[in-house]
């Protein structure tokens, strides 16, 4: 009988290590995913910033450049308001001037300025 005994609390304790080995190896697995997943999103994430410096780069010349050309702009017209005074002329009866006026106070020059920041503050 006491060798029964014996074997029956051998198998029990075998069996409570093997759990605590199933354990071990889940939780090793998991660890395993986690920095594996952990490792592509990380990598994601700067490519992403990359991408976004790159864009921003772009972003700020095309600011730059729409900032002239709404100087430009704003010069134009006013050589043509200058114009049609001199002339006598309503210069709210030349359609390309409502154009140009609308299209001036559709894009403000503030609005511009502060997305350039926004881009550089990104750099």
């Amino acid at each position: 009988m006491k060798t029964i005994e014996t074997v029956y609390n051998k198998l029990n304790s075998n069996k409570t290590e093997l759990a605590t080995h199933k354990v071990e190896l889940s939780n090793i697995k998991e660890l395993e995913a986690l920095i594996s997943g952990g490792k592509d999103d990380s990598s994601d994430m700067v490519d992403r910033f990359l991408d976004a410096k790159q864009n921003c780069k772009k972003g700020i010349k095309a600011a730059e450049n729409h900032l002239k050309n709404l100087k430009k702009i704003n010069n134009v017209l006013n050589d043509i308001k200058q114009i049609a005074d001199d002339l006598g002329v309503n210069v709210g009866t030349i359609k390309e001037y409502k154009k140009g006026f609308d299209f001036i106070n559709g894009n403000p020059e503030g609005a511009t300025k502060n997305m350039i920041k926004k881009m550089q503050s990104i750099l």
